[in-house]
């Protein structure tokens, strides 16, 4: 019947309401859709770095929590823990302004920062089982070196020059080596340990590869050793070796400056190389939502006997109420913070037919106006990029790809740039200044599409 949606169009519709519910599974998989975009466009990124919270750590910290918090009963002799658990705003406000000045004022500084110059980025919080902040974070390195495309002399050299694997001397850095001793020594336990049988006999691993083998040089592994799957389902081989003594087996990669500042766990892997799985693994692993209710919700709406359309709204309004939220996140919700931040915009381009694309209406007040004056006018969307604005692009811009146009240029109302006026649209173009917009399309399975 006409004008009745399909289940599939009801699901995309789903989708799109849901991925503006921070927190939600649609929330992150649109994130992850926006850093492989990134990385389609930009290339593999250079670092994946992870930094942990552990403000119960600092004495400065906990000191302020107590003056505080003075007038509550008992607050002098409440642990570290307590008073973080307590207070959970505090340690929200406190974990996000050590990390932005972190990022801004070390990995982004202006002169010499850590990693070398930070081109794009993507950063996420995430709260591990709903509990304290840590920080995911991928970097796209100025002229870093990029496997398959430089030596391994130059890789080799990039990466002993931003991370380490070292036991510092408690004597020379004291402390340095309190930080790696407190928060790089890996302990295995039932989180990361994981079984398998081999020769007919159980053996145990860490699933994150510790103790980490001892090595007197730099090693570097070809990229296919590394994703492919062993049969013997033993660890796969890391892509690098940082020299390893016997003392270090257990300590994870670091950056000094880095771990000094966060003063928490921190781990540095170097990602940069071309035609492999590791940034998409890279990119669920840093976008992935926290299991909830809502996951039961999606498996009974689709093993229902009923139809997708009339259990759609029952379904959306339960899974806002599902949404089981920490103290940190909710602190972290109500002050604002941003749970995410990019370097790139996106833009979609939508390269549907006139009767399939979809249209963004102007305000009702608008419409009300166009219908006054003329009760059967059609002109009650916003201008379509793809169908109204290129087509009517101005001379000056006649050889320009869709692609460019739709990632270089704005749209106003206003202008002094005769040469740059849509003057069947009424729209003034504006060129961006300094980075466009990643340009987004829907992707076609050629086995798949009615075209095809």
């Amino acid at each position: 019947m006409h004008g009745c949606k399909t289940d599939g169009e009801i699901q995309n519709n789903m989708f799109s309401m849901m991925a503006k519910v921070r927190g939600t599974k649609e929330f992150f998989a649109q994130r992850g859709m926006e850093v492989k975009w990134m990385i389609k466009e930009l290339g593999p990124p250079t670092l994946f770095l992870t930094c942990s919270c552990s403000e119960w750590f600092s004495e400065p910290f906990v000191n302020h929590l107590r003056t505080i918090n003075a007038s509550v009963p008992g607050v002098d002799k409440m642990t570290a823990a307590e008073l973080c658990a307590m207070d959970p705003v505090q340690v929200s406000i406190h974990f996000q302004k050590k990390w932005d000045a972190i990022f801004t004022k070390l990995i982004k500084a202006k002169e010499n920062p850590i990693f070398g110059e930070v081109v794009d980025h993507f950063r996420r919080i995430e709260y591990q089982n709903r509990g304290t902040a840590h920080v995911h974070c991928v970097l796209w390195i100025k002229d870093a070196p990029v496997i398959g495309k430089s030596s391994h002399e130059e890789i080799e050299a990039y990466i002993r020059k931003i991370c380490c694997c070292s036991c510092p001397d408690p004597n020379d850095s004291p402390m340095l080596y309190d930080l790696v001793q407190k928060f790089q020594v890996h302990k295995c336990n039932r989180y990361c340990t994981k079984a398998y049988k081999h020769n007919g006999k159980f053996y145990k691993k860490c699933r994150f590869g510790f103790p980490r083998p001892l090595k007197s040089g730099f090693e570097i592994s070809d990229v296919i050793d590394c994703l492919a799957v062993d049969t013997s389902k033993q660890p796969r081989k890391r892509l690098y070796n940082l020299p390893r003594k016997d003392n270090e087996q257990f300590i994870n990669d670091y950056n000094p400056a880095l771990l000094i500042a966060n003063e928490s766990n921190v781990d540095v892997q170097y990602i940069g190389h071309l035609g492999s799985r590791l940034p998409y693994y890279i990119t669920y692993y840093m976008t992935k939502y926290e299991r909830a209710e809502q996951d039961e919700l999606w498996k009974d709406i689709f093993t229902s006997g009923k139809s997708l359309g009339s259990r759609a709204m029952p379904f959306m309004l339960k899974s806002v109420k599902s949404r089981q939220v920490g103290a940190n996140e909710a602190a972290d919700r109500l002050l604002g913070h941003h749970l995410y931040s990019k370097s790139r915009q996106t833009r979609f381009a939508d390269l549907q037919t006139s009767d399939k694309a979809k249209r963004v209406l102007k305000p009702a007040s608008e419409i009300d106006r166009i219908l006054k004056a003329k009760p059967d006018s059609e002109n009650i969307f916003f201008a379509h990029w793809v169908l109204d604005m290129y087509p009517a692009r101005p001379p000056t811009l006649e050889n320009i790809s869709l692609y460019n146009f739709m990632g270089w240029y704005e749209r106003d109302r206003a202008g002094k740039d005769g040469e740059m006026k849509i003057e069947s649209l009424g729209y003034y173009l504006r060129k961006r200044r300094y980075t466009p917009y990643i340009v987004t399309h829907q992707t076609v399975n050629p086995n798949q599409s009615h075209e095809s």
